[in-house]
């Protein structure tokens, strides 16, 4: 008997292992084990010690607010948002820049206390900015939010429906009896 391998299922190939019967030479192989390079998956990026204390200075400031931080592509920690992102200026985290590519807000930027123009472009704009200017800016650029409810938020909606009924027929239920 001839197997095609255009009909060869992973369910045939389980069948004939289950049997012991040695798989058809034309059978398709099993997925390498090696790198991820043979596996053509990405590397997940690692971080180093300057990264590392980066990411945590971002992740301190941002965790209050629920703002997502992401890595971007040589590896370092990023908050993006609608209008621009905000990265680490220093290897500390001691001061910290926007990015903006929207020139109506480089008039709303400038006009926050702590920031200073770094690089200013016809459409683009780099400044630096203290940590105790984050809130503001943050409203700026409108950072992305990480999804769901704060624990505040899900008391409050509790606490809203915690004694309704379930539905209508259970309030006729109780009112006839």
């Amino acid at each position: 008997m001839t197997t095609n391998i255009d009909t060869l299922t992973p369910a045939t190939q389980l069948t004939s292992k289950e049997t012991g019967a040695n798989p058809p030479p034309h059978a398709v192989p099993p997925a390498p084990r090696g790198s991820h390079e043979e596996r053509n998956q990405p590397r997940r990026k690692r971080l180093t010690a300057e990264t590392r204390a980066c990411f945590e200075r971002l992740r301190a400031l941002a965790e209050p607010l629920r703002l997502r931080i992401v890595l971007d592509e040589e590896g370092w920690p990023v908050i993006p948002g609608t209008y621009g992102r905000i990265e680490c200026a220093d290897r500390d985290g001691c001061q910290l820049v926007v990015y903006c590519d929207h020139p109506r807000l480089f008039k709303r930027l400038r006009e926050i206390r702590t920031v200073e123009p770094d690089r200013t472009g016809d459409g683009e704009i780099q400044a630096i900015f203290a940590p105790e200017a984050f809130d503001e800016v943050v409203r700026v650029i409108r950072a992305w939010r990480k999804p769901g409810l704060s624990s505040a938020q899900a008391r409050v909606i509790g606490s809203r429906t915690r004694f309704q009924a379930g539905s209508r027929t259970a309030l006729r239920g109780t009112s006839a009896a």
